[in-house]
């Protein structure tokens, strides 16, 4: 904390004697505002584990003459699936504005992308035929369940994607 307060300072000095302001700026849900919260050493940024708290610029002093800005979250998005996949495995997107059949294909890109034998492990589970499959066999271990006793596969899919 002090080495990057010192850093600032020194670059501040090597400028003229404005004010310096520094943007924190990335992905949604990457630790921006967590940053400026260590650097002041204190909660001065809302923090969520849900992308999206940082909804406008915040000006934070970090000493007299320097502020840190923090930044909500920037996506740069296009219309192909391959982005908005990529947005929802990096948790750009929230999980929860998903439909139940997109949390399921989601679902199916992470069996992809992640071993078989590795999933068998983390969910105590065995083989699987498809992502629906895969999810229902997740829901019967941990016993998630809705009313009359159906499976809470769009709650499984949920904790999944997060």
């Amino acid at each position: 904390q002090r080495r990057v307060h010192g850093q600032f300072s020194r670059l501040h000095q090597s400028n003229s004697g404005d004010m310096l302001s520094v943007g924190l700026v990335g992905y949604p849900n990457v630790g921006k505002s967590s940053i400026i919260n260590t650097l002041r050493r204190k909660k001065v940024s809302s923090v969520s584990p849900v992308p999206g708290q940082t909804k406008v610029w915040q000006y934070v002093k970090l000493s007299k003459k320097i502020f840190l800005i923090d930044c909500p979250g920037v996506i740069h998005q296009n219309d192909e699936s391959n982005d908005c996949t990529q947005a929802v495995l990096k948790g750009v997107v929230r999980i929860e504005k998903l439909g139940c059949e997109e949390k399921v294909d989601f679902v199916g890109t992470v069996l992809k992308l992640v071993s078989r034998e590795k999933l068998q492990d983390t969910y105590q589970i065995g083989d699987w035929t498809s992502p629906l499959h895969f999810l229902e066999l997740i829901a019967e271990r941990r016993q998630r369940l809705l009313r009359g006793g159906r499976l809470d596969i769009d709650g499984v899919a949920r904790m999944v994607l997060h």
